[in-house]
């Protein structure tokens, strides 16, 4: 009995962390940005790539947001891009204001729940949570991918995101 317990602990351990790897899949995006600009991941190989698709009205999110930006000061000069995308209907007549209040400097555009799901290679009635973040690597791989949800990626987003993007960047 104590030995079933054990196992059954340790699967909950363990199965948060599987899920990290398991994304390792070739990405494909392509957004138009706030000031008209197209990006594609494609144009960014050679460069670590974080996405995060997020909801403009999301207390996370924002909090996120925030978190992202010194992240991006300090890693763009070393190969760094994030491409923030906001899939809420009320995005389209907020997202600036979204950028200014909370400090955003790198390119946001809009999309939609469904170019999530295509993204994340998941089906369309599965339930997720913002912000989800995507790490790229140079190569424009997955490498990792957490929703909203990953309670144990989040408990210390700053610290497990500055990981993330130190490893991706070697």
């Amino acid at each position: 009995m104590l030995f079933s317990r054990l196992i059954s602990v340790l699967i909950l351990l363990i199965l948060p962390l599987l899920s990290v790897s398991a994304p390792s899949r070739p990405a494909s995006l392509k957004v138009t940005t706030m000031d008209g600009r197209q990006l594609t991941l494609d144009q960014m190989r050679g460069k670590v790539v974080l996405v995060m698709f997020f909801s403009t009205d999301c207390p996370h999110c924002q909090r996120t947001a925030q978190a992202l930006r010194p992240l991006y000061r300090e890693f763009r000069p070393q190969g760094l891009e994030i491409v923030g995308i906001a899939i809420n209907p009320s995005a389209s007549g907020n997202l600036q204001s979204f950028a200014r209040k909370y400090g955003v400097e790198f390119p946001l555009s809009l999309g939609t729940r469904g170019d999530c799901t295509r993204f994340a290679g998941i089906s369309v009635m599965a339930r997720f949570y913002v912000p989800y973040l995507f790490f790229v690597d140079k190569n424009g791989i997955i490498r990792q991918q957490h929703d909203g949800s990953d309670r144990l990626f989040y408990r210390n987003e700053a610290q497990n995101i500055r990981t993330a993007i130190q490893t991706l960047l070697k």
